[in-house]
Formats: structure tokens, C-alpha cells, sequence
């Protein structure tokens, strides 16, 4: 998510700090500004915003203004909805299943399909598969006390 790559300010330079401390501080106003209008609110350039949203790896500005409302809206959803014993069951269980197709789309998104096909077609053409599963040392430990 954008909101956790613009989390760690270590890894933007002097001016690209600049553009996320503006995010940060007027997160609604994304949607309705250029990059010509965000430089300049940011005291940066249009060049540098466009290199900005490239180093986040979205194509441009318009790319990374698009997801950033997105992500912003769903966010500030969750926000509004706090659980409290006055919620109904079914409440709940809409919020709690609109968060999990949430979830899946999101990561569906992440997926790049190139490297999919590639390993469907690993699988596909593989003569042997074997599954293994990466277990907790403390768990075994755990497990072998109760014997």
C-alpha cells in the first residue's frame, strides 16, 4: 500500500520528503491537484513529482494520484467504523467480509502476470512437485512437551 511505503522517510531524498510531508498533511487534496499543482504546494517540481510517484512504482502521477485516493478512501472508511456493542451481528459480518474482499483484490492486484505464467508453466511441465511447509522452531518445541 502507498501508505507504507510513504511510512520509512529515510529512503526519499530532501525534495520527495518534501511531497510526502504535504501528503501527509492534506491526504484529501491529492485527488484534486495537478503534479504541477503538488509541486508547487510542496515547493518542489513537476519533474520531481513525476519521479516521485516512478521511484513508488506507478507509471506517472495520474497513476499514483488514482490508487492514492483509492486507498485513502478505504482507509478512512475503516476509520469511521469502530466495533461497539450496539453494532448488529450482521454489522459486523458485512464490515468483516467487505474487509476480506478487500483483501483479495488487493492482492490480486500485486500480482504480476508475467511472473504468474511463468510459474504455471514451471508447474505445468514439472515432473515432480513436492510441498513442504516451514513450521516454527518454538512450536515443535511446544508440541514435543506435551508428549
Amino acid at each position: 500500500m502507498i501508505h507504507q511505503q510513504l511510512a520509512d522517510d529515510s529512503k526519499f531524498t530532501f525534495q520527495e520528503q518534501a511531497i510526502v510531508a504535504f501528503i501527509r498533511e492534506f491526504p484529501e487534496s491529492i485527488l484534486e491537484l495537478s503534479a504541477k499543482d503538488l509541486a508547487s504546494a510542496s515547493y518542489t517540481s513537476p519533474a520531481t513529482v513525476v519521479r516521485f510517484c516512478k521511484k513508488l512504482g506507478f507509471k506517472g502521477y495520474p497513476d499514483f494520484q488514482l490508487k492514492y485516493v483509492k486507498e485513502y478512501g478505504k482507509l478512512y472508511n475503516q476509520k469511521k467504523l469502530s466495533f461497539s456493542t450496539s453494532l448488529s451481528n450482521l454489522d459486523v459480518s458485512e464490515y468483516v467480509s467487505s474487509v476480506y474482499i478487500d483483501t483479495i483484490q488487493e492482492t490480486k492486484e500485486l500480482i504480476n502476470k508475467d511472473t504468474l505464467n511463468r510459474v504455471i508453466n514451471l508447474l505445468c511441465h514439472t515432473k515432480k512437485l513436492i510441498f513442504m511447509q516451514a513450521i516454527s522452531i518454538s512450536l515443535v518445541f511446544n508440541l514435543l512437551a506435551l508428549n
